[in-house]
């Protein structure tokens, strides 16, 4: 009892630490000029558990579902969110207000970050609990996190407490072909686009890992839907350069 105890606990410390990493790789991207290409990939390992999750639990309820696809969802984008806003710590020293020392500064800055970050993975949570929820499969596990991603984005994006830093398309800023297709579809889309091809990267990996006689790639739904999203990509970035070119 206490060994498949043991087990259960590790098997979920293994998964809540790749979606953390998955988080903080994902904020990676916004970070430097040079790693705008990781967005592309980065949500690979948080997708893959919510997707192994779902197969490896077939009798699980919506709910159940929901609840465990929302709390590994938390986790990635606290840990998502934490990296976006790391530079609040360039706020410290805070040693000019009246009574605040070197400690009382850091517990400030330190404790924003930590509690801002928290605050908006609550969307996070959102998130997981919905996707859960439909409890999708096949092609719908490229479109559903796609499409919610937008919806999600649209909503941070409304009142005072939205977080502008995180639109991913806000890391494709110097990918100006991909962003010729911006006036006439809006961000949102680039977002969705980074999510569906991570999404069926991660199909891909789910379905060809396992299997104990790896066919062909080709032979795999997430090969084939990867395949597709990057067909659409690849003709939005012919469409940009031409326009471009066309200027």
């Amino acid at each position: 009892m206490q060994s498949a105890l043991k087990s259960t606990t590790q098997h979920h410390l293994r998964q809540s630490l790749l979606c953390m990493a998955s988080g903080l790789l994902s904020a990676l991207a916004f970070s430097t000029h040079s790693t705008a290409w990781l967005v592309w990939v980065s949500f690979i390992p948080w997708l893959y558990v919510l997707f192994r999750h779902q197969d490896t639990h077939p009798e699980a309820s919506r709910w159940a579902l929901a609840k465990r696809f929302g709390f590994y969802s938390w986790l990635f984008g606290a840990s998502f969110n934490i990296g976006i806003i790391h530079w609040l710590k360039e706020l410290h020293p805070l040693t000019w207000l009246p009574g605040v020392d070197n400690v009382t500064s850091l517990l400030i800055v330190y404790g924003g970050i930590f509690g801002i970050s928290l605050f908006v993975s609550l969307w996070g949570l959102l998130y997981g609990l919905v996707l859960g929820a439909l409890k999708p499969q096949g092609i719908l596990r490229v479109i559903y996190p796609a499409v919610l991603w937008m919806f999600l984005e649209a909503l941070q994006a409304m009142g005072q407490m939205s977080l502008p830093w995180a639109r991913l398309a806000m890391s494709q800023y110097k990918n100006l072909w991909l962003l010729q297709i911006v006036p006439h579809t809006g961000q949102l889309v680039i977002g969705a686009l980074i999510i569906a091809l991570n999404a069926a990267l991660a199909r891909f990996v789910l379905s060809f890992g396992p299997d104990p006689k790896p066919k062909p790639y080709w032979h795999y739904p997430g090969f084939r839907s990867g395949f597709g999203v990057l067909g659409v990509i690849g003709l939005l970035l012919a469409y940009g350069a031409t326009r471009l070119n066309s200027h």
